[in-house]
């Protein structure tokens, strides 16, 4: 079934994009898609998403055991709280941050009557990412502040690999996703405004801190960042450089903080467990050596979805390789 979906995903995708060139070509005309068009673009859009995403999720269809693990983790956290769940026995190897909003939606759920293996609740859970997507369009729409905003926005939310991420394949990268696009937004601020602007860059920092107690994934976008700003940094003189270099230390004190406090709250003030949180994040970063787990993206396109990094890609070159090089274009 995985690879059918896969391969239809694919054609999506190609229809999609052909659908967008036809309106990109619209865009040429200002008078096409203008401010009525870009509201009725946007809100057609939204009921879309939410269509696509309601019909879709709930039916299993490739992810079972991850939906499976997502809802006993909501259940439990809306009946034991953070700290008992990660006190307990049960396998967590997810940070607090996504925790905490899946405990959310398990309270609503045990409110209502759902059943653990009711098509609604996952529906339910869906709902987080739906929202982050939603929020990752506004800020895209709020970024451009062009004609096409609503164009890309919608786009945006219509790309068939991000419709079946998070309902197909319940996957939760949109958070990590919004959160990580967000911080870039006062950390471009900061590299613009120069040392006047510390306060974006702590912003920034503990944004980035959020996106990492989501998903680990996120750790991935760390070198991209500091190697923007050091370079920003060499770009001023030498009075400003070492301003600017405070400035990252600062920041990075930030993150580790806002880090820290998360764990401690999430450990129920208990720094023990908060110290049995972090060997089980950090043990997940090592965890799963595999060039995709059940997502919608290149690797499992190409058939790499439970494939180890250290297996070749092509000739003798290994997947960890072409994935870092891919990385750092």
């Amino acid at each position: 079934m995985q690879s059918f979906t896969v391969t239809l995903l694919t054609l999506g995708a190609g229809a999609f994009a052909a659908v967008l060139f036809w309106l990109a070509a619209l865009w040429r005309t200002p008078s096409v898609l203008s401010s009525r068009w870009s509201r009725a673009l946007a809100l057609t859009a939204l009921v879309t998403v939410l269509a696509l995403r309601l019909g879709f999720s709930g039916q299993g269809f490739e992810l079972a055991v991850d939906a499976g693990t997502f809802k006993a983790w909501a259940a439990a956290v809306a009946r034991m709280g953070l700290h008992g769940l990660y006190g307990s026995d049960m396998m967590v190897d997810y940070p607090p941050l996504y925790l905490a909003i899946l405990g959310v939606f398990g309270s609503i759920a045990a409110q209502v009557g759902l059943a653990f293996d009711s098509p609604w609740f996952a529906r339910l859970l869906v709902l987080g990412p739906v929202a982050f997507e939603l929020a990752t369009a506004v800020v895209l729409a709020q970024v451009i502040k062009a004609r096409s905003t609503m164009l890309f926005a919608s786009g945006f939310l219509l790309i068939p690999h991000i419709v079946a991420n998070s309902t197909l394949f319940g996957q939760v990268d949109a958070a990590p996703t919004f959160l990580v696009f967000a911080a870039c937004i006062p950390l471009a601020k900061w590299i613009q405004a120069g040392s006047g602007a510390a306060m974006a860059l702590n912003l920034s920092a503990v944004l980035f801190a959020l996106a990492i107690m989501t998903k680990p994934i996120a750790i991935l976008f760390g070198p991209i960042g500091l190697v923007v700003t050091v370079a920003a940094a060499f770009t001023t003189s030498t009075q400003s450089r070492s301003k600017h270099f405070r400035d990252l230390a600062v920041a990075a004190a930030v993150s580790c903080t806002s880090i820290a406090v998360i764990i401690w709250c999430a450990a129920g003030f208990d720094i023990d467990l908060a110290f049995t949180i972090i060997n089980k994040y950090w043990a997940t970063l090592g965890s799963y050596p595999y060039a995709s787990l059940n997502a919608a993206n290149f690797w499992s396109l190409i058939g790499k979805n439970w494939i180890e990094v250290s297996q070749p890609m092509f000739a003798s070159v290994p997947i960890a390789i072409v994935g870092k090089c891919l990385l750092g274009l």
